[in-house]
């Protein structure tokens, strides 16, 4: 299953919802998230809604604070208007990102 959002930044609703023990996936063109609705999954789905709704509420709450690095990350690569360089571009940032 697969959501966006055309008012709030869908890869801070994931990184909230990951601070919350959710795996949930990010795509791109559009923007958007999705989770594998498994037999580990569909039994949690009260949980998960509750859990969605308290992500897009903290948002909502304060919608002028900083986006999360994957937020960060998928925005930048989604606005290269020149798509051929994404990849080495996400590589670069992962490379930055682990390397100490």
């Amino acid at each position: 299953m697969a959501f966006g959002s055309k008012t709030l930044n869908v890869y801070d609703i994931s990184d909230k919802m990951s601070a919350k023990g959710w795996n949930l996936n990010s795509l791109q063109n559009p923007p958007a998230v999705h989770i594998a609705c498994t037999l580990l999954t569909v039994s949690h789905d009260e949980q998960f809604l509750q859990d969605l709704k308290e992500s897009i509420n903290e948002i909502k709450s304060d919608p002028n604070k900083k986006s999360s690095q994957t937020a960060a990350i998928y925005g930048m690569a989604a606005s290269i208007p020149d798509k051929s360089i994404v990849n080495e571009v996400a590589c670069g940032f992962l490379d930055a990102l682990y390397s100490a």
